[in-house]
């Protein structure tokens, strides 16, 4: 499936070649075949083109987490969050964890989400921050149908995950990443981020 749409992004970008798009689709496309490389330079392409296009950061942000360039990573994840209207919400969990693993602290900035939502995911803000615990992580992941308990289980295993590599518990933080993509959609942030980390030399 993905090698027709990359065939139809192909033709896109043949036709318009001044548009952002296609190569924002080509880059996307990509990262989720797990070759950050050639979709980092599509993005950076369409932003090149389109340098409000925020939502590319996202994937950006993605793609460079799978290149190891934490750093990067984290200020595309926060261009994402401060100029995206109705940013998806996890990413701020992203953004803490690319700050910590490139030296720096994202605490005060997921403080400052965490104050603008109640209900989920607050409690996998609170267990990253040092103020919840992982019992009331997965308590409250159990509320509700069983696609969103799903979904949200899968952002209890990547948060443990994070936490543990943080705190220097890389081997256990490779099994927590493995259960993170058993139950995680596979277009999910989650996913992709937690195969790059297994794809990582332990």
């Amino acid at each position: 499936q993905f090698s027709k749409a990359m065939a139809d992004f192909d033709k896109v970008v043949a036709l318009y070649p001044k548009e952002s798009g296609g190569y924002l689709d080509r880059g996307v496309t990509y990262e989720f075949t797990g070759d950050h490389k050639a979709a980092q330079k599509q993005l950076n392409e369409s932003l090149d083109l389109n340098p409000t296009a925020y939502d590319a950061y996202y994937y950006l942000g993605l793609t460079q987490w799978g290149l190891g360039q934490y750093a990067e990573a984290r200020k595309s994840f926060a261009l994402y969050i401060d100029k995206t209207s109705r940013p998806i919400v996890d990413v701020a969990i992203f953004e803490w964890a690319a700050a910590a693993w490139s030296g720096e602290s994202g605490d005060a900035r997921l403080k400052l989400f965490r104050d603008r939502y109640s209900g989920w995911p607050t409690q996998i803000f609170d267990f990253l921050l040092g103020t919840g615990t992982e019992d009331a992580m997965r308590a409250a992941a159990k509320e509700g149908d069983a696609v969103e308990v799903s979904r949200r289980l899968c952002g209890v295993d990547f948060a443990i995950g994070l936490s543990r590599k943080t705190h220097g518990a890389k081997q256990e933080a490779r099994q927590d990443f493995s259960d993170t993509q058993s139950v995680c959609p596979p277009l999910f942030g989650e996913a992709a981020m937690s195969a790059s980390e297994l794809n990582r030399a332990p």
